[in-house]
């Protein structure tokens, strides 16, 4: 945009300065020449200011409203007057028991054998003849046979063993293949080879060992037992018949009173009831408001339309025709 204007400006330029160049070229005037009348009527300006924006302001209030009031009492009432707010509890009995006999002691007597105990006493006696000192010997139950060595001697056995080859060898026949004369006989002979075909254990080192040369069996005893037998006797006193006793132990206990406390009667049923001792004097409410005070303020305005912005436009006119140019 700006490259496009500066080319404009300097095209205006070169323009203005080829007319200038053709003017100067012109013939000139005659100076004899009656001069142009130079006067000119003066030009008068008539301006005014022109609104070019609006705005929209407050007009006139269209509704209002009411602030800053205050609400009071404007009826007022007693409630709650004459309500109990204590009370006291009265009760009496209307019915009583009959006096009652009561055991305050009690004691128990025997009645039954519960429980006996029996025993036996001798009724007629005897004499016997008794062991008064006992005594005991061992003697064997039990016998096995024990092999005992009653001779020994000693022999050699072999204390070291050493590996032994045991070689099989075989006799092979060669005879010569070649000779000199084809007549004469070949010359024969026998060739031994033997290898390892196994080996055997050989005794390198001995020790003397002693042994059982002569045994002798014996007869031993392997289990004893105890015999009994008395040593002494006497004479004794013994029971020939016993007869039987018995005795009562525990008895059957029956308990019954031995003292008695009469129970005077007593109340079983009350009546009870309520009384009012303390009831309330009322409280003042109030029963219809009122408001009072205040001040009126403007809710919603009317919009009107004023001019925000002004501008001053200029004409020019003519003072003797008073046309516009």
């Amino acid at each position: 945009m700006k490259t496009s204007l500066i080319i404009a400006a300097i095209a205006i330029l070169l323009f203005i300065a080829v007319v200038q160049a053709t003017d100067s070229y012109a013939p000139k005037p005659d100076s004899y020449a009656p001069k142009p009348d130079s006067y000119k009527p003066p030009v008068k300006r008539v301006c005014k200011k022109k609104c070019v924006a609006h705005k929209y302001v407050n007009g006139k209030c269209l509704k209002h409203k009411i602030v800053g009031q205050k609400k009071v009492c404007d009826k007022y009432a007693i409630v709650g007057a004459g309500k109990c707010l204590k009370y006291k509890k009265f009760s009496k009995c209307d019915k009583y028991s009959k006096p009652i006999k009561k055991c305050v002691k009690h004691a128990y007597k025997k009645t039954t054998c519960a429980k006996k105990k029996y025993w036996k006493v001798c009724d007629s006696y005897g004499s016997k003849k008794v062991c008064a000192k006992k005594a005991s010997k061992k003697y064997c139950a039990k016998y096995e046979n024990v092999t005992k060595c009653v001779k020994h001697a000693t022999k050699k056995v072999c204390k070291k063993f050493k590996k032994v080859p045991i070689k099989k060898c075989e006799k092979k026949k060669v005879c010569d293949k070649y000779t000199t004369d084809s007549y004469a006989p070949a010359k024969c002979k026998y060739v031994k080879k033997c290898k390892v075909v196994s080996y055997a254990k050989k005794c390198c080192q001995y020790k003397k060992i002693k042994y059982c040369k002569q045994k002798k069996t014996f007869k031993k005893c392997c289990q004893y037992k105890t015999k009994h037998y008395c040593a002494k006797h006497k004479t004794i006193k013994f029971c020939k018949h016993k007869k039987t006793l018995s005795k009562c132990i525990k008895y059957n206990k029956k308990k019954y009173c031995c003292q008695y406390k009469t129970i005077p009667s007593k109340c079983i049923h009350k009546k009870h009831w309520k009384k009012c001792v303390k009831k309330s004097k009322g409280k003042r409410i109030c029963k219809k408001h009122k408001l009072t005070g205040g001040k009126k303020v403007c809710k919603k305005y009317a919009q009107k339309k004023v001019c925000a912005k002004r501008k001053k436009v200029c004409k020019k006119v003519d003072s003797y025709f008073g046309k516009k140019w």
